[in-house]
């Protein structure tokens, strides 16, 4: 959630935050097709390696130290919807940072149908967005920017008296929480809105059952080498000579565990070496990881990995700065195509994400059904072997665009 501030107000505080609980495939889509619009396979590309430029680049702000996930697609469809109103530099620096040359037209075609495609429910997986942006009454909000938000983005523009008004965070948590199906009931606010002017809500949920599951009495108690010197003990997830979806490198193994509907998929890079995360996560680009994943195929394995809940919060205003998106912040942003108002910025912002994977899919509820993949005749040869033992990265994709990108130390 981003609150902005104008600069008639002594406080600038904003936050801006996402609340996702979480878990999820693959598939590469050569053409985005929309009404009237197309999209080639170099153009769809161009746009995904932006985007997972973009979410390594966010990662690399948290520490290496530190089990974090961060949603690069969540943020983006925020930004995309303040590009759609903002000009000049501030507008540029957005565009920079979420594409890779695309006009203005381009990226809000682009992410105006990923909103879409992402919201879509099929095979009992749901992706759940809520976005909206909050404004003081004081201020009037330009006709074409609300028409554009709800044409494109389904959000709406809704003013709220501020200044005295204590029932507005339960007013956005109630917002929130009838867009997410009650998944997310909750997304913080700083108590006191007083000085806020704005706010921008975006909270997105996800909730999947694996196309193939893990079978609960496989798990088995094991040490995770997080550190030289470092190891704790965690429970494993295991799959025994089955086929999954496969590749590596000389550096990194790359295993990708498909959801039922198999667009979306968990990618886990994996480091040959055991402490070598440092060294992955600084040479993993948007070209390198989508280029990897273009690669995978149907393999023979045995697998281990450890159960996961993670939750991050970031500061978004400092992680933006250092992504080159910096005039959203300072007395310089041009945000004229939302309001008239010439002195409105973005004051502050905060990013918060949650992801948590068990032996059925996510953990919202017990998805207990084991499908095991048909093997018409057991190979004769060893099966490969992965096994998440130390640090590595994640990413959580829908047609490879990047919903959550982590890591697990």
């Amino acid at each position: 959630m981003v609150l902005a501030h104008g600069t008639e107000t002594s406080g600038r505080k904003t936050l801006e935050a996402f609340w996702i609980p979480v878990c999820g495939p693959l598939h590469l889509k050569h053409k985005l097709t929309m009404s009237n619009y197309y999209y080639s396979s170099s153009q769809s590309g161009m746009f995904l390696q932006a985007e997972t430029d973009f979410g390594m680049k966010m990662l690399r702000q948290t520490s290496i130290n530190e089990t974090c996930v961060v949603s690069p697609v969540s943020v983006i469809l925020a930004l995309a919807t303040i590009h759609i109103g903002a000009k000049g530099q501030t507008k540029s620096q957005i565009s920079r940072a979420i594409s890779t040359g695309a006009t203005d037209t381009e990226i809000v075609k682009y992410y105006s149908h990923l909103s879409e495609e992402i919201v879509q429910h099929r095979k009992g997986t749901a992706t759940t967005i809520a976005n909206g942006f909050f404004m003081d009454k004081k201020f009037a909000v330009r006709k074409s920017y609300g028409s554009a938000l709800i044409k494109r983005f389904t959000t709406k523009v809704r003013s709220f008296q501020f200044k005295g008004n204590y029932t507005l965070s339960e007013k956005i948590d109630s917002y929130v929480s009838r867009k997410t199906y009650g998944r997310i009931k909750h997304i913080h606010t700083p108590r006191n809105l007083n000085d806020a002017l704005s706010l921008l809500v975006s909270a997105a949920s996800f909730a999947s059952k694996w196309e193939y599951s893990f079978v609960k009495t496989l798990n088995t108690r094991g040490i995770f080498y997080s550190r030289v010197s470092s190891e704790r003990k965690v429970e494993y997830m295991n799959v025994v000579k089955e086929n999954r979806y496969y590749t590596e490198t000389e550096n990194m193994q790359v295993l990708s565990l498909r959801y039922s509907d198999t667009s979306y998929a968990l990618n886990i890079f994996l480091p040959r070496e055991k402490f070598a995360l440092e060294t992955l996560r600084a040479s993993l680009t948007g070209s390198v990881i989508q280029t990897t994943l273009s690669q995978l195929k149907s393999t023979y394995m045995t697998i281990s990995i450890p159960k996961m809940r993670i939750k991050t919060e970031l500061k978004l205003k400092t992680v933006l700065r250092a992504l080159g998106v910096s005039e959203l912040f300072s007395d310089h942003c041009d945000l004229s195509g939302i309001t008239k108002t010439s002195a409105f910025k973005i004051s502050h912002a905060a990013h918060k994400a949650i992801i948590e994977i068990g032996e059925g899919g996510t953990t919202e509820k017990d998805y207990g059904n084991y499908y095991k993949p048909v093997i018409e005749t057991e190979p004769t040869y060893a099966p490969t072997t992965f096994i998440a033992d130390h640090p590595f990265l994640f990413v959580l994709t829908k047609d490879n665009n990047p919903l959550f990108i982590g890591q697990y130390v």
